[in-house]
């Protein structure tokens, strides 16, 4: 998963806690004197609780004693207690504002509770007033690169990184990330190459090890323009005339040829312009009065607004049924905005309408069952980068429209999903989906059964997709798959199961 990484300070391996000794602090009783220095062994030897009730007998008698403050919160940072170290840090700069080494574990505490706007803040103030602070530098990086602002964010950690080269392999490591999500991912394999051959026994290094493997198919196309695939499998269909059950529908076996191509017009960070052709055949065993033919060629771009980036595709297919017999033209075009909300997650808010003239229309109930017409589909996806072994997470809904010639077929209706992906060791990953739409109907159906039109038509369907595959090498995948259709419908006809299952092997260029 090449986003969900979160950072810590255990795996940065960095201590804000400088040696914090008497300067201006714990200079009272000498019991405070000696609960002080007490708390500071404690501190070193990890005993938070002992560290905790020192710090606080010295507080007791000095309650402005910064010092003690700015330990107070680090051992509540130890306790992953994050709001209670901001208090102490709070506490400690309303003392002493000037005190940059509290103001950086405050904004490493904001950055822990997702306040990233904060954060950002205190980090800049903090490079304005430590220029040559490497630590500010690299939190001020990693700030920048969570809340998307990838372009701030190289400087930063490049600044860190030729301050202090101990912090260049966490810098690199982030700039790598940041590369990423800008598109430069011939400069993220690099970053990530990089830290793996510095760091290889560390958390950090074999993340980067595994990034750096997971965007090698990336960065090979990256050095090239054009993209090619060929899929061949084999498919059981349980329905594939999509028939309900009482018309006692045939199964049926089908191979499949697929083969998808592309080409990079344009490929810059902030743009890109992009044609493709996808082509699919099927010949089925029994029933071949199905075998289908499709062709689909598209033309799509991307322009990165700042905010956002803004896309634009269209697509146009045609299709037939056996070698020769017309089927369908559609046209479909599909304006997005993706908005990409730093290292965990993105939100794609989208618009698809199709238009669609079906060439083939059922004797003597043309008009009733005629599907020529116009989609409409609007709705929003949220896309989630957990850490690993969970590659993405996604939840998505929208609205649908479908305005068509005949009564048969316009409906409104909307649709909820979700979905998942799971990466495992050997380059094995799952992925698992589940959708749920329901349909309602203009019209009452023709198909209801006697008297005509006694019914408007209702359909629920629940659709549950898995797929397990293994890439081979560079350029190999296999892959088996299955779809759950479960299609309930008021009007008879339409009520149907459908179960699909796969095998498929691809092959990349």
């Amino acid at each position: 998963m090449l986003f969900g990484l979160r950072a810590s300070r255990t795996g940065l391996a960095l201590c804000s806690c400088v040696l914090l000794l008497v300067s201006g602090s714990a200079l009272g009783s000498v019991e405070s004197e000696l609960a002080f220095h007490r708390g500071v062994i404690a501190f070193g030897e990890d005993e938070t609780d002992e560290a905790d009730r020192q710090f606080q007998i010295v507080l007791q008698e000095d309650p402005e004693d910064t010092v003690s403050l700015h330990y107070l919160g680090l051992i509540a940072q130890k306790r992953d207690d994050d709001a209670a170290a901001l208090g102490y840090f709070d506490r400690a700069l309303a003392i002493d504002p000037e005190d940059t080494n509290v103001m950086l574990d405050r904004g490493i505490a904001l950055m822990d509770l997702g306040r990233m706007a904060e954060a950002r803040v205190v980090f800049d103030r903090l490079t304005a007033l430590e220029p040559d602070d490497a630590r500010a530098h690299l939190f001020a990086g990693i700030v920048a690169y969570r809340v998307a602002d990838y372009d701030a964010a190289r400087p930063l950690l490049d600044k860190a990184a030729e301050l202090d080269p101990s912090l260049r392999a966490q810098s690199r490591y982030f700039g790598g990330l940041a590369d990423a999500l800008r598109g430069n991912i011939a400069g993220a394999q690099a970053a990530f190459e990089e830290v793996a051959s510095q760091s290889p026994a560390t958390a950090l290094g074999q993340s980067a090890r595994d990034l750096r493997r997971q965007i090698e198919p990336r960065a090979a196309k990256q050095a090239r323009r054009w993209e090619f695939s060929v899929t061949t499998g084999f498919e059981y269909d349980s329905n594939p005339t999509i028939l309900a059950d009482f018309v006692s529908p045939n199964d049926d076996g089908r191979w499949i040829f697929l083969t998808r191509a592309s080409y990079d017009i344009v490929d810059r960070d902030d743009a890109f312009v992009s044609i493709g052709m996808t082509t699919y055949l099927s010949t089925h065993f029994d029933q071949d009065e199905v075998d289908l033919q499709s062709y689909t060629g598209w033309v799509g771009g991307g322009y990165d607004l700042g905010f956002a980036w803004f896309g634009l595709r269209y697509d146009y297919s045609f299709t037939f049924i056996d070698l020769d017999d017309p089927f369908r033209h559609q046209h479909r075009i599909t304006p997005t905005f993706t908005f990409i909300e730093g290292e965990w997650g993105a939100t794609n808010v989208f618009y698809r309408y199709y238009n669609e003239n079906f060439l083939r229309t059922p004797t003597g109930l043309s008009a009733a069952l005629n599907r020529d017409g116009h989609r409409h589909v609007a709705g929003v996806r949220q896309l989630f980068f957990p850490n690993a072994p969970i590659s993405f997470l996604t939840v998505s809904a929208h609205y649908e429209r479908n305005d068509k010639d005949g009564t048969e077929w316009s409906y409104d209706g909307w649709e909820l999903s979700a979905g998942a992906g799971i990466d495992f060791s050997h380059d094995i990953d799952l992925v698992v989906g589940y959708r749920f739409w329901y349909r309602y109907y203009d019209n009452k159906s023709l198909l209801s059964g006697p008297p005509a039109f006694s019914k408007r038509r209702r359909d629920k369907r629940h659709i549950v997709t898995v797929e397990l595959g293994k890439d081979i090498g560079s350029h190999w995948r296999v892959a088996v798959s299955g779809a759950f259709n479960w299609n309930g419908s008021n009007v008879r006809f339409y009520d149907y199961d459908r179960q699909v299952g796969g095998l498929y092997v691809t092959y990349a260029f």
